[in-house]
């Protein structure tokens, strides 16, 4: 039965027609082995898939990871360098780091 048939088209065949039908068709392999061949190659070219999109994940894994512990030491330096000298606690600060090495950083009071 092809796309599109229904059962009630298979019965209006003439009787010799369904005699002629058969419910297994064999295929020979020299007419199977393109379309064997291409699933094959469909086959690995998914797992190739899959094996980078996972490698991929991983990489985007540990570099979240270490953004994450950059940012947290970037705090707790700040942090650090701010109670070393001795600036009050209870206000609020923010840092302004230097565009270049070699300049000054400053703590900018921010009034609340």
């Amino acid at each position: 039965m092809t796309k599109g048939e229904n059962m009630s088209d298979e019965n209006n065949n003439l009787p010799e027609e369904q005699d002629l039908m058969e419910e297994v068709v064999e295929v020979s392999w020299e007419k199977a082995k393109e379309t064997f061949d291409i699933r094959k190659e469909l086959i690995q070219t998914k797992r190739y898939l899959a094996d980078i999109l996972l490698e991929q994940e991983r990489k985007k894994a540990k570099l979240l990871s270490r953004v994450s512990m950059l940012e947290n030491a970037m705090y707790d330096s700040a942090t650090s360098i701010q109670k070393s000298m001795s600036l009050n606690p209870e206000w609020t600060y923010e840092f302004k780091l230097p565009t270049k090495e070699g300049e000054k950083a400053y703590f900018i009071h921010k009034q609340d």
